[in-house]
């Protein structure tokens, strides 16, 4: 019953994302739906974006509408048959253009990466941040500025494999404030900095018998002391979750240490949301 019409498989959803303008997506064996509250009957169903025989990534992302002066690229997905980043254009998805850049022979056409996506979010302002693996099987931190989604701009290509760290396994989480991102290697969390290309050790207060599920950031307009200042991390032992959490510095990414908090009493935790 959340669907237009009757799936051809079972259901087995990959991706979700609340986007903006009151707009849901949702990813289902690699094809994109969605649902505008907006618009249509009084009971809205999920209904396919995109061309046929597309294959989507269950990672998706959105830039706030109250950041844009228009709204043409608000929830950008990433088009995996064609490898390639596209907006929703009012129910129909467009491919972001692109433009000479300065990174010269490092530059990477945003409507033809050559590459696979590992994960995204949305960084600083109107950027696209991605980890994504080329054809050699080499991590790349790529950063693109979509403030003009007809002209592109690839501002960072980092090779991730020469800090020899970071696994495709790895869970992400990225920063809005800072230049910052955070990522796990094995129990170990790390703060990595985009612009200078190092990384510290943030956090390596895990046990080592637990595995780590969710890394997540509070990303909160209207709680400015907090936005992007607070990391999440949730792990597991056999049955039992717990959740930690932290106020890290927003531009540095200096964990403050004496600002933990646990929380326990959960069974195994699968992810971490904000509601309000």
């Amino acid at each position: 019953a959340l669907f237009k019409f009757p799936l051809e498989s079972s259901a087995a959803p990959q991706g979700h994302m609340n986007g903006s303008n009151k707009i849901e997506y949702l990813v289902h064996h690699g094809e994109l739906f969605y649902i505008n509250y907006m618009v249509g009957s009084a009971i809205p169903r999920f209904v396919q974006l995109g061309e046929s025989g597309m294959t989507y990534s269950p990672h998706m992302m959105t830039i706030p509408t109250n950041m844009q002066p228009f709204r043409l690229f608000s929830n950008v997905v990433f088009n995996k048959t064609f490898q390639r980043f596209e907006y929703d254009s009012g129910g129909s998805l467009m491919p972001f253009i692109s433009t000479t850049g300065s990174l010269g022979t490092l530059d990477i056409d945003i409507s033809a990466t050559q590459m696979d996506l590992v994960y995204m979010a949305k960084g600083k302002d109107y950027t696209i941040n991605a980890i994504m693996k080329n054809d050699q099987g080499k991590l790349r931190y790529v950063i693109f500025d979509v403030t003009d989604p007809m002209a592109a701009i690839c501002t960072h290509n980092i090779d991730l494999s020469a800090l020899n760290t970071i696994t495709e396994n790895s869970l992400w989480v990225i920063a809005e404030r800072g230049p910052l991102a955070f990522f796990t290697k094995d129990n170990t969390i790390y703060a990595f900095n985009y612009e200078t290309g190092t990384l510290e050790i943030a956090l390596n207060d895990i046990p080592t018998s637990a595995q780590i599920s969710v890394l997540q950031i509070l990303k909160d307009n209207e709680n400015p002391g907090y936005n992007n200042a607070i990391l999440f991390v949730g792990y597991n032992q056999a049955s039992e979750g717990t959740l930690l959490q932290y106020e890290f510095n927003p531009i540095s990414g200096k964990i403050k240490a004496q600002s933990k908090k646990v929380f326990n009493g959960f069974g195994k935790i699968l992810d971490v949301v904000l509601k309000k």
